[in-house]
């Protein structure tokens, strides 16, 4: 069961609007020195904002920085269920620790069919709580 506090960092930018690598650094050990579980990238790391290549350079970057001291969550979430996917095996195969990815906004998907890739295998859907 993963446990304790997970929390979703910011990525710093430069003034030509790079990742700042010195500020991704000091943020890390800090949160690593108040002793937080893990780490993730998500919303409000502007995951969104950024390209597929520098989605990827975000998370290596964070992987360096962690030295394997903390697991490190990665949102794969895309308007393109394609590229989802293709971040999901290059994020598996750069050493992250878990995924999340959220159904594309601009096309929302049904609850069945949110439901089948929740449950691909299965022979009748799970009842769930909707909100």
């Amino acid at each position: 069961m993963i446990r304790g506090v997970y929390p979703v960092i910011q990525i710093p930018l430069d003034a030509d609007e790079n990742i700042d690598q010195k500020v991704l650094a000091d943020e890390i050990e800090w949160l690593i020195s108040k002793k937080c579980a893990g780490i993730v990238l998500a919303m409000v790391s502007e995951v969104m904002r950024f390209s597929f290549l520098e989605r990827r350079t975000m998370w290596q970057l964070v992987l360096q920085n962690l030295q394997g001291r903390l697991p490190l969550i990665v949102s794969v979430g895309s308007e393109s269920t394609a590229i989802a996917v293709n971040l999901a095996q290059l994020a598996e195969a750069d050493g992250v620790t878990a995924l999340m990815a959220t159904p594309p906004a601009a096309n929302p998907a049904s609850a069945s069919a949110i439901d089948a890739l929740v449950w691909p295998n299965e022979t009748r859907t799970p009842s769930l709580t909707r909100y």
